[in-house]
């Protein structure tokens, strides 16, 4: 059983850098709980893709950056570049309370000039940014 039929399987996958939680056919959410070195997105994108295979369309993500530590560089070229070219991630709803997550997701964000990513200080408005640009209604 590979990682995406795991996290479909256990509706989530914990690491000791970063979880994933399934939460339906076309969101995971996404927590990142130290500083992003460059493994973590190759390893969360890779999950991600594998999913978005095996359901055969692009998976929507809410990303946690609230312990999130400082991404590198090679982190940030790697999801930019990523982010721009890529049919496995539909909409990407960042959140946080750390300002210097606040200041590195609208620098990304403005880098690779999409509409499709957007960043919220609460999860809530993460959420309903997400479940409104996929036409979805909240469960609850």
């Amino acid at each position: 059983m590979n990682e995406s039929q795991e996290l479909l399987s256990l509706k989530k996958l914990s690491f000791r850098q970063y979880s994933l939680e399934y939460i339906d056919d076309e969101l995971v959410l996404v927590k990142i709980k130290s500083d992003i070195t460059l493994d973590i997105p190759i390893k969360v994108f890779n999950i991600i893709r594998m999913l978005s295979l095996e359901l055969e369309k692009p998976i929507n993500l809410i990303i946690c950056l609230n312990e999130a530590g400082k991404p590198t560089l090679e982190a940030r070229k790697y999801a930019i570049n990523l982010l721009k070219n890529n049919e496995f991630i539909g909409y990407i709803s960042l959140y946080g309370a750390h300002p210097v997550a606040e200041v590195i997701s609208k620098f990304v964000i403005r880098f690779i000039k999409q509409k499709r990513i957007a960043f919220f200080n609460k999860q809530s408005e993460a959420l309903s940014w997400i479940y409104n640009q996929t036409h979805h209604i909240k469960k609850s």
